[in-house]
């Protein structure tokens, strides 16, 4: 349980700062409304306001940038390391080369709850092992998927059953 609160402190600190620039986006964005508005009304005034335009511009560019990065990481970061123990379930193959980047960033971040990366994985078995099992499923690896397609397929269903197939070989593909 410790690990699901330390993960939601940690989306909390991410929501605490999206919270925090979409704040500053709204001020900046309220100096940009008054500039633009006041525009009409002296053309001298607005050459001198040219300027802030132009820094608040930027400024404003630069704290879209800086949520951008803080989400795009976060998510980036969660997809590749679900897709890694993903894979590694599905499929039996061990971590990859091109994985231990994404594997480090989560060793620093486990490391700071005092984790290792096989109690996170058994945590992940668990959660995958739970989910199956409310799904009524058992977990199965792709070459298992497949083979079980051939046997048996509803009817109802069997216009489903090649694309399906098709998905399920991309996948062990892409995994490889």
């Amino acid at each position: 349980m410790e690990i699901v609160d330390n993960h939601h402190n940690k989306l909390h600190t991410l929501e605490s700062r999206n919270l925090s620039l979409n704040k500053s986006l709204t001020i900046k964005k309220q100096i940009l409304n008054d500039i633009v508005k006041d525009f009409n009304e002296e053309e001298e005034a607005w050459l001198k306001q040219k300027g802030e335009v132009k820094d608040v511009s930027k400024h404003l560019f630069h704290i879209i940038e800086q949520k951008d990065e803080v989400l795009n990481d976060t998510f980036t970061l969660t997809e590749e390391i679900m897709s890694i123990f993903n894979r590694k379930l599905n499929t039996g193959q061990v971590i990859r080369k091109e994985d231990e980047k994404f594997l480090t960033e989560l060793k620093k971040i486990l490391n700071s709850v005092n984790m290792t990366t096989d109690e996170f994985e058994l945590l992940f078995r668990m959660k995958r092992n739970s989910n199956n099992e409310f799904h009524q499923d058992e977990i199965k690896t792709l070459d298992q998927e497949i083979n079980s397609l051939e046997v048996s397929f509803p009817n109802n269903l069997k216009d489903l059953k090649v694309p399906l197939k098709k998905l399920l070989v991309a996948l062990k593909i892409w995994y490889k």
